[in-house]
């Protein structure tokens, strides 16, 4: 209790970085060790006020650090966002959608921006949208060996995941597919998983995005 009650303090007392001038001036790069404790303190937001994730604990550097290693040790990647005073204000990676060989073509995306509100909000300044190109180009470039178990050769990564919860709604509020982020960047919505969560006191759900990486727009 006492690491959670530290964590989710401790993204309440960094949240007031100012998300002042232009994202031009934000450097796009490859996550590196010492970024682990910046990202670990962007995502104990969302674990301790959003459903934005379905963790109930904020997980501590360590951890975090594990989980980003084996994905580079995976050949998945992580860029973050770091602003020109060095601050690091939002990440972006892929994990595998699912362990078993066969899905080895497709992930799953994660992008957090460091939470704000006025003149400290990070998002709207479409630094998840730059976050996302530098993801798609270099998820692109990779290639399977020869040898790969599947059989397949040429292209490593061929589908993107996306997914985006939400607080379960009366039956009947599904006529039309959710719309936002994911599909302003060319994803295409895929369908909803009702009651999958339960955060806060309530149940959540859970809609899918999906996107060829031949199908991204430049």
């Amino acid at each position: 209790m006492v690491r959670t009650w530290f964590s989710c303090l401790l993204w309440s007392v960094t949240v007031g970085l100012q998300a002042t001038g232009s994202n031009e001036n934000i450097l796009i790069r490859q996550a590196k060790e010492s970024d682990y404790v910046a990202i670990t303190d962007i995502y104990a937001y969302y674990v301790c006020e959003s459903i934005s994730t379905f963790e109930l604990v904020p997980p501590s550097v360590e951890e975090i650090s594990r989980r980003m290693e084996s994905g580079k040790a995976q050949g998945l990647p992580c860029f973050v966002c770091e602003t020109t005073a060095g601050a690091i204000v939002g990440y972006a990676y892929v994990r595998l959608h699912n362990t078993r060989a066969a899905y080895d073509c497709t992930v799953d995306l994660g992008i957090y921006l460091r939470h704000g509100e006025g003149e400290t909000a990070w998002t709207g300044k479409g630094l998840g949208r730059r976050l996302l190109g530098e993801l798609f180009t270099f998820l692109r470039a990779v290639q399977l060996p020869r040898s790969h178990e599947s059989g397949r050769s040429g292209q490593r990564f061929l589908q993107v995941m996306a997914l985006r919860s939400r607080f379960h709604e009366p039956d009947g509020e599904y006529e039309s597919a959710p719309r936002g982020f994911y599909t302003s960047v060319g994803f295409r919505y895929v369908g909803t998983c009702t009651k999958v969560g339960y955060k806060f006191g309530r149940w959540a759900d859970v809609d899918y995005y999906q996107i060829g990486l031949d199908e991204v727009r430049d």
